[in-house]
């Protein structure tokens, strides 16, 4: 299973006007995994992605397919599956762009407002001022997690995204996942350090999943 063109972590700019922070990695030497945290600048959205890489029909072009959770630093509250596929440039780069066959051969054709990512710089980056940011909307804290959580351990905010039910409204959804930081500077626009959690909600209320640092 490859990686991407891409290189392992970085920052795309894509033409939903957010920005992208990303990082490749290898889960336990068999699979490849894409994951991001997307922010827009006037925090229109933010959102987790997370995918696995394979070799598509034209290799090298490499396809991600994956899926998307908005949580509630930003104002959009949606979710879907989403499939990448990474395209060469004349200039020997690659951008990142939306694979809409791909997601149709999943079942699916969420809606989405971007459709192609490319690589920019930090010093680009239009990072929003943060420390502590209200959430946007919120559960009740019990059944339903989504809103902002304060760690007074490691001085940290947590958005989590965790939608009430699946898409049939039949079962509870145990999927969680978030963007947790510790914002610093006077505007509170960096960050000591950042990360994105994948997981699932158990029986008994435990977290169980995987987080990974990000740019």
């Amino acid at each position: 299973m490859p990686f991407s063109q891409l290189p392992l972590e970085g920052v795309l700019r894509c033409d939903d006007g957010g920005f992208y922070y990303f990082r490749q990695y290898d889960r336990d030497g068999a699979v490849e995994r894409f994951v991001m945290y997307g922010e827009h600048p006037e925090l229109d959205f933010c959102r987790v992605y997370s995918g696995t890489l394979s070799f598509g029909s034209s290799a090298p072009n490499v396809v991600i397919q994956g899926g998307w959770q908005d949580v509630p630093k930003g104002r959009s509250c949606t979710h879907g599956l989403l499939s990448l596929i990474t395209e060469p440039q004349p200039d020997g780069t690659y951008h990142l762009v939306r694979d809409e066959e791909a997601d149709r051969d999943r079942g699916r054709l969420d809606p989405f407002p971007g459709s192609r990512w490319q690589l920019t710089t930090f010093a680009d980056v239009q990072r929003v001022g943060s420390s502590r940011r209200r959430p946007q909307y919120q559960g009740d804290g019990r059944i339903n997690l989504t809103g902002r959580w304060i760690s007074e351990a490691n001085d940290g905010t947590y958005y989590i995204g965790n939608p009430n039910f699946d898409d049939n409204a039949s079962r509870f959804n145990r999927s969680v996942d978030w963007y947790g930081e510790r914002a610093i500077g006077p505007l509170g626009n960096r960050t000591a350090w950042a990360h994105v959690f994948l997981g699932d909600k158990q029986e008994d209320g435990t977290l169980v999943g995987e987080f990974v640092d990000i740019p």
